[in-house]
């Protein structure tokens, strides 16, 4: 597994965490920014799995 691939991978862990967290506090937009960016860096892993499959 490439390094790119394990740091997305962590990043991803991270934001699906604070993701929830955020859920916990209960704040005014219900987390709405955090799910927004724990997609967009899940699409971002799977764009380099693939990559690394096709190699």
């Amino acid at each position: 597994m490439s390094e790119e691939l394990l740091t997305k991978l962590l990043e991803y862990i991270d934001a699906a965490i604070d993701a929830k967290s955020e859920q916990a506090r209960e704040s005014s937009d219900g987390g709405l920014i955090e799910q927004c960016v724990k997609y967009r860096v899940k699409d971002e892993l799977f764009e380099l799995m693939k990559k690394e499959e096709a190699k």
